[in-house]
């Protein structure tokens, strides 16, 4: 956790940094280069910068909790066999939460449509299903390499908490629930929260290169977990690229859904062969 908070502090002192500087340079040179691609960046503003700032402070203050670096092995040890069915929910509820708070402000105090503004509109649906299916094939194939070269030099290889706990139970509604959260919850929430409002706000006021790395850190991190932050990295890139490249946040949506079912079949086929 100390690794996750170290680079959470970086990644919110270059973001400061970053605003500034491409600040100065457009002011300079009259540049727009913020504005190309097709994600839209061009109706966010300094107040949507302080609601992003606001709620990565709200995401990074787990770090700073009380037994904020020693939360995660305690409550992996607290009962290592038993399902934490209310930790799920409650996780599924926060992010929720927020999802619904992210709506509200745009729709309600900018007076924006977020359909429009997340390109749901787009492409059809089942483009954007085929899309996500080939980028994620793609972004799969890149990350299964990094998690193989990370292995041969990392001695951390000890799996997510909730991983874990599917391995662990034999309670399938528990799994069913996981399941659930993981393929279609997940999916939704962290691609509106990551690359619908983060990338976008990240993009206005810097460039879609540097919004690109900025969203993917704060995505690994968000997951508080070392071992798979790389992978988890690489992942958020390519969720993000897919989304500039489309203009439809459907697009990693799909990747993301697809990419967590991939892993809960194989997860689920190993324990009920095992």
């Amino acid at each position: 956790m100390a690794v996750l908070r170290d680079v959470y502090l970086i990644g919110m002192a270059s973001a400061a940094v970053a605003v500034l500087v491409y600040g100065l340079i457009r002011s300079k040179s009259h540049l727009a280069w913020n504005y190309q691609g097709n994600v839209l960046a061009r109706p966010y503003n300094v107040l949507d910068g302080m609601a992003v700032l606001l709620l990565l402070v709200i995401i990074g203050s787990s770090f700073f909790a009380p037994g904020g670096e020693s939360g995660a092995a305690t409550r992996a040890t607290e009962d290592p066999d038993g399902p934490n069915t209310v930790g799920i929910l409650a996780s599924m509820l926060f992010m929720l939460v927020i999802c619904t708070f992210i709506i509200v402000y745009l729709r309600l105090f900018r007076d924006l449509h977020p359909p429009e503004l997340f390109g749901l509109r787009h492409m059809p649906v089942h483009h954007a299903l085929l899309w996500g299916f080939l980028a994620i094939v793609v972004t799969y194939a890149v990350v299964f390499l990094v998690a193989s070269l990370k292995d041969g030099i990392s001695q951390d290889q000890s799996p997510q908490e909730t991983v874990d706990s599917f391995r662990k139970t034999t309670d399938w509604g528990f799994r069913i629930l996981m399941g659930f959260m993981a393929i279609v919850i997940a999916p939704v929430t962290e691609e509106l929260i990551f690359r619908g409002f983060v990338y976008g706000v990240a993009k206005r006021f810097t460039d879609r290169w540097f919004a690109t790395i900025f969203s993917a850190v704060m995505f690994a991190i968000v997951h508080f977990h070392v071992g798979t932050a790389p992978e988890l990295f690489v992942l958020g890139l390519g969720f993000a690229v897919a989304y500039e490249q489309t203009g439809s946040l459907l697009v990693p949506v799909f990747m993301h859904m697809f990419f967590n079912a991939w892993n809960i079949f194989l997860m689920a086929a190993a324990a009920a062969f095992s």
